[in-house]
């Protein structure tokens, strides 16, 4: 791993702890971004699974995931590099320009889970939980859609977590 790595193995705690410390440093506003915002983002104004379409064979052009070379029994698509993240930036960016969007790590958003629907969330609230999305390199392709979310413990740490720093404006 290298600067030009994403920052994984973060927590929601780590992460919103060092945006917290970011903006105490620099006197601005910055902050993980919600769960909405993430999703605007990823999905560029397009309405499809992926923001550059629904063909799940154009992803190892635009997304990092569990691809021929990794170990993973769920293993797709390309075969281009190992189970791990790549520099950030690698893959094709969205149609807005922004990188990552689709897999290489899970990114937390500061919101917690609405109410629980199913027996996996029952019992979370925001004292414990939090969402990531976007997928990684460690997960199918079809996790790294642009409306998939995953709820997990505000202290799991793993390889394939990091966040995205957002900045609100004017204020």
């Amino acid at each position: 791993m290298t600067g030009a790595h994403p920052a994984v193995c973060v927590s929601w705690d780590d992460a919103w702890a060092y945006v917290a410390w970011l903006k105490g440093r620099t006197g601005k506003p910055y902050r993980l971004p919600t769960d909405a915002e993430w999703e605007y983002a990823a999905r560029a104004g397009t309405e499809t699974y992926y923001s550059f379409g629904n063909d799940r064979t154009a992803l190892c052009d635009h997304g990092r995931f569990a691809n021929l070379d990794s170990p993973f029994p769920w293993r797709d698509g390309c075969g281009d590099d190992t189970a791990s993240p790549i520099p950030v930036g690698q893959r094709k960016p969205n149609p807005w320009g922004i990188f990552d969007m689709h897999g290489n790590a899970w990114e937390w958003v500061e919101d917690c889970s609405t109410p629980p629907t199913d027996s996996y969330s029952r019992g979370r609230n925001c004292l414990d939980s939090r969402i990531m999305r976007g997928g990684s390199w460690a997960n199918n392709a079809w996790e790294l859609g642009s409306a998939v979310r995953r709820l997990m413990t505000v202290t799991y740490r793993k390889n394939n977590i990091g966040f995205r720093v957002a900045l609100s404006l004017g204020g």
